[in-house]
């Protein structure tokens, strides 16, 4: 094997494993799905791809979405179309999502429009196949900003499985003649790079003060697959612990069950907090209100 060759194969092979390695972004570990910069990779219909530096950063990389809306080119059947660009994952690394938290993705709109329609753009995330696929409009979008996309894997059912992505239109949701460019780029998936609480809250804003036990709904994050984390679970009020709970739990959506005893909880305002032992996190809080029982009030009312 010539020289040339084996550094060629060596250069290969490191941006394979590049590819495959998450790289740490303060509180997250990335992995890129696609850098946009090769249009190749992507397959457009009634529409064009191509790279572009308008409205990146240096160093940043972005693909140019663009769609001429045109009532009368389309389809012999379907001449009101849906323009759209996909791309397939190849590689079991780009399929499986299933180790992370969130997929991730910015876009920036320019138009010929004074602004955007309800629905400017759609989002298809295959799993495995369009009958199954992940579907969103991306409402948020407006034109001339970027918008940064966060989006919860545990909200895309199957996402171990994931062969292809498109974004696309419907053209009846525009005018004709409208010209439309979408700047896409940082396609990715984001985890917490620590074991990390979401979404904590108790299952009821406000409680009686006799209710004996109580649920406890978040989502526990940044967890590698096989993997386990001590989360702490308590009822506080000031210096007064009303109740608390640890245990082992691996990462995806959790209920926790707080047993508050026997004894009514005096009422007023408590706080329920959840904490990682051992580890920097920040215990994250939420308000819980507890009300005189109309039960016991009854009861007295009855002697």
């Amino acid at each position: 094997m010539s020289r040339a060759l084996m550094i060629a194969l060596g250069l290969s092979l490191s941006g394979i494993l590049w590819a495959q390695t998450p790289v740490r972004e303060g509180a997250f570990e990335k992995l890129v799905l696609d850098p946009c910069t090769d249009a190749a990779v992507w397959h457009p219909a009634e529409a064009t791809v191509q790279p572009t530096k308008e409205h990146v950063a240096a160093g940043q990389s972005a693909l140019d979405f663009h769609i001429d809306v045109d009532f009368h080119a389309g389809e012999k059947n379907y001449p009101i179309g849906w323009p759209r660009m996909y791309r397939r994952f190849e590689e079991p690394w780009q399929q499986n999502w299933s180790a992370y938290d969130y997929f991730h993705f910015s876009i920036y709109t320019d138009t010929s429009r004074e602004a955007l329609p309800t629905t400017p753009l759609g989002l298809i995330v295959y799993t495995p196949d369009k009958a199954r696929a992940y579907h969103r409009t991306l409402k948020e979008l407006k034109k001339g900003e970027w918008i940064e996309f966060l989006l919860p894997l545990s909200d895309i059912p199957r996402h171990d499985h994931v062969p292809q992505l498109q974004f696309f239109i419907s053209e009846s949701n525009y005018r004709d003649h409208d010209k439309l460019d979408f700047l896409i780029r940082d396609i990715c998936l984001l985890r917490y790079a620590e074991p990390t609480v979401a979404g904590f809250a108790p299952g009821y804003a406000a409680i009686f003060a006799d209710q004996r036990w109580l649920p406890v709904k978040f989502d526990l994050l940044g967890i590698k697959p096989g993997s386990q984390a001590t989360v702490k679970v308590e009822i506080r009020r000031g210096a007064e612990r009303v109740a608390a709970v640890e245990q082992r739990l691996a990462r995806g959506s959790q209920m926790v069950w707080l047993d508050l005893g026997a004894k009514p909880v005096t009422p007023g305002a408590y706080e329920a907090e959840a904490s990682i032992p051992g580890t920097n996190a920040t215990p994250v809080r939420s308000p819980l209100r507890v009300v005189s029982s109309p039960w016991k009030a009854s009861k007295e009312g009855s002697r």
